[in-house]
């Protein structure tokens, strides 16, 4: 099974390369392309994108620096806020599977948790696009959930 997955992983990173997109997966782009765009207009340095960690199989949407921190960014996007907002997608899975690749990019870039920051952009895909950034307190040490995550 985890052959199979590393398989699929292979020929969608391949996809990427040939920029074969699926149609969700060319939605999701152009979310994290408006999101980029915002956060650089509030003052982000975006250093990373779509940052995948092998080990513990974890993908960070962005990674960038904004008033001295390195910032986690999870971009949630949805076509319309009729029935949910883009928010509302951040679960308890998704938190776990977030801060073990930050702890990992952490590690790397040697980082300490007083550095760390995580937050959420949301993209409402409309007409015209609405993108809001929801800041998260700097990442407690020992995997301590902050106001975001």
């Amino acid at each position: 099974m985890l052959e199979a997955f590393w398989c699929a992983l292979e020929r969608f990173h391949e996809r990427l390369a040939r920029r074969e997109l699926t149609a969700r997966q060319a939605w999701g782009l152009r979310a994290e392309n408006l999101a980029c765009r915002h956060l650089e207009s509030l003052g982000y340095h975006v250093i990373e994108r779509n940052w995948f960690d092998h080990k513990t199989l974890s993908e960070i949407d962005i990674i960038a620096r904004h008033e001295g921190k390195l910032v986690f960014v999870e971009v949630k996007a949805r076509e319309s806020p009729k029935y949910a907002t883009p928010e509302i997608a951040m679960h308890g899975v998704k938190r776990a599977a977030l801060l073990r690749g930050i702890s990992a990019y952490a590690r790397k870039a040697r980082a300490g948790a007083e550095d760390l920051r995580f937050d959420v952009v949301t993209v409402v895909l409309g007409d015209p696009p609405e993108v809001r950034v929801f800041p998260g307190e700097p990442i407690r040490a020992g995997g301590r959930r902050n106001a975001v995550c």
